[in-house]
């Protein structure tokens, strides 16, 4: 019957609104950690049907931070506000440089009459004023550069997610200071600790392999590791750096790659033109005994965009 019936709830925004992450949102509706992200602006880039919000919908969220485009993929309708700012500098439109030019041109000076010579005849002449010019409007431009990559998370499971949104803040800030790509160390420490799961990331917070050789004063975690010795894998007990957070991993590592520049110097994005070259130029330092370690590390970043990062 009609009247048993009802119209379903229309989401509340669309596709291209600027919204707020709410102060207090705490997760996604896949579980994904949402609190990093509070109060940030984005825009909304995908709208879909979520039983888990209370308006049965939820939303993709695409930020600008630093010039990189991050997405939240899961955000529910109640963790957001609408948001009246902008995140980008709207260009230059060809009215504004019209009305800018025309200001300028009202400033033209008006010619003065000239004064009759005493030969001159009796009959006076209207003094002449010179004409404001037109202002000439310049043809914007179209962009020609290509799109920014955005990330590509989706296949990862609830943990490895929550572990990433924790972790790249930190490494694309880090990067971004240092000269280094944010896309490489990210890979890096992937494949290094295992999304942040390995037994060295777990027990020692070492989340680049980094050894403790003869320069480390530090804490110190010993276990079996894997080594190429003349192309073969060999199992070894190494020692390696123990942290008290993965945060000072972090800065360790820039710390190795900065402080040996004989070995890595080729890593620096002033140094390197793109990130495979930075890949390459670890394995040529000596980074790791893996054969294959650059090319592992240039698939990683293809593979989830993590050059979106850079």
């Amino acid at each position: 019957l009609e009247q048993d019936l009802q119209q379903p709830i229309a989401s509340k925004y669309k596709v291209g609104d600027t919204v707020q992450i709410r102060a207090n949102a705490s997760y996604e509706s896949n579980g994904s950690d949402l609190k990093t992200y509070r109060n940030w602006i984005g825009t909304i880039s995908a709208v879909r049907a979520d039983n888990k919000s209370k308006s049965n919908y939820s939303y993709t969220v695409t930020y600008k931070k630093d010039r990189n485009t991050i997405q939240s993929i899961y955000v529910l309708e109640q963790d957001l506000l609408p948001s009246n700012k902008v995140e980008l500098e709207k260009p230059v439109t060809s009215s504004s440089k019209v009305n800018t030019s025309t200001t300028s041109s009202s400033k033209l000076q008006v010619e003065k009459p000239k004064q009759p010579t005493s030969s001159s005849t009796k009959t006076s002449e209207k003094p002449q004023t010179s004409e404001p010019t037109q202002p000439t409007v310049k043809p914007q431009v179209p962009d020609t550069s290509e799109p920014k990559p955005q990330l590509k998370l989706d296949v990862l499971n609830t943990t490895q997610r929550v572990w990433f949104d924790s972790i790249y803040p930190q490494i694309v800030k880090l990067a971004n200071n240092n000269n280094v790509y944010a896309s490489v160390m990210m890979s890096q420490t992937i494949a290094e600790s295992a999304w942040g799961q390995s037994q060295l990331a777990k027990d020692a917070n070492n989340i680049f392999g980094v050894k403790a050789d003869a320069t480390w004063t530090g804490a110190v975690y010993e276990k079996n590791t894997i080594e190429y010795i003349n192309g073969k894998e060999v199992i070894t007990k190494e020692k390696f750096r123990k942290y008290s957070s993965q945060a000072e991993s972090l800065q360790d590592y820039i710390n190795k790659i900065l402080g040996s520049p004989e070995r890595y110097g080729n890593v620096l994005k002033s140094n390197a033109r793109t990130y495979e070259e930075a890949a390459n130029a670890l394995q040529t330092g000596g980074y790791a005994t893996d054969p294959n370690y650059a090319n592992s590390l240039i698939n990683r970043i293809k593979n989830y965009n993590l050059n979106a990062l850079d």
